[in-house]
């Protein structure tokens, strides 16, 4: 039977609802951009749009002081900027209640997002740092954010942009679907609030989350004889010659998610191992069912 218990929060700031991350993202490092802007926000004009090395130009530059990127689609030229409070770093996190990239005052974070057609004088935003990297000159290098953005007043259509250029993905999407639909539950996990292990080798796979009041644990073997390759895989909970074995569990305070009589598939669409054999990296998606009939989905995208 599974046990239920209370997983607090729907998906970050209800993005998926609003389709920006409705298609997965390539392997690797692939860039994108993609844009919901509410009726009468001036920066996206009302509308929707997607972008990807395919479409679109991403140039990326600056410090962990200040950073821009450019996303030139051939008609118009997006930008966003990114600073830290001031006296720190941009890091993976949230920042609240930020200001205009040019304009802030007292220990405000800058965010800014605009085009080379319009603009804004003032901006009232939320910035979720996914990922973030610098090379060893401290140049950024890569970034993941989810910026929101109010242009000119705190009451004014909201902009929503989310982007990602020369990191892989990283992230864990968690849905279960109960008899009574009031109780359903349907999350997401990534950098600006989570942490991501992956250990073991192809005998015996760990992967952990850990945040949003969340610890996951997930255990992968295969079947018996068999190595954990990619591949559509039967589930149990146990390891068997037929099957691979699950053991999923989490914790959140002081309650437990449990899952017995587990039936229902695994697929690895990609794994990668070290030189030494130690996991690196994962993508793999799930779905089974419970003895009590409760159906779980999930998605791991651990650099992949």
């Amino acid at each position: 039977m599974m046990q239920s218990f209370p997983i607090r929060g729907a998906l970050a700031l209800g993005f998926a609802a609003a389709g920006l991350y409705g298609a997965p993202q390539a392997a690797m490092a692939a860039s994108s951009f993609a844009y919901v802007s509410e009726t009468g926000d001036v920066i996206g004009d009302g509308k929707r749009g997607s972008y990807t090395d395919a479409n679109a130009q991403f140039q990326l530059r600056g410090t962990a002081y200040e950073a821009t990127l450019d996303i030139s689609t051939g008609d118009k030229v997006w930008t966003v900027r990114l600073a830290p409070p001031p006296g720190e770093r941009l890091r993976p996190g949230r920042y609240y209640l930020a200001e205009h990239f040019r304009e802030r005052t007292g220990r405000a974070a800058g965010a800014y997002v605009s085009t080379d057609r319009s603009y804004c004088t003032y901006a009232w935003s939320t910035v979720q740092i996914r990922q973030i990297a610098f090379d060893s000159n401290g140049a950024i290098k890569g970034l993941e954010a989810v910026v929101q953005q109010r242009c000119d007043h705190d009451v004014m259509p909201l902009l929503t942009v989310a982007m990602s250029h020369n990191v892989a993905p990283l992230s864990f999407k968690f849905k279960r679907t109960f008899s009574d639909p009031v109780r359903n539950v349907d999350l997401g996990y990534a950098g600006d609030t989570s942490l991501f292990a992956l250990n073991g080798t192809d005998s015996l796979l760990s992967y952990e989350v850990d945040g949003r009041q969340n610890r996951w644990r997930l255990k992968l073997t295969p079947p018996t004889g068999k190595r954990l390759l990619k591949g559509t895989y039967a589930l149990a909970s146990v390891a068997s010659a037929n099957a691979l074995g699950l053991d999923m569990y989490s914790r959140s305070g002081h309650h437990a998610f449990l899952c017995e009589g587990m039936s229902g598939t695994l697929q690895i669409k990609d794994v990668r191992y070290s030189s030494a054999g130690a996991a690196t990296a994962l993508w793999a998606d799930f779905e089974y069912r419970c003895a009590d009939g409760d159906a779980v989905r999930g998605v791991i995208r651990h650099k992949l």
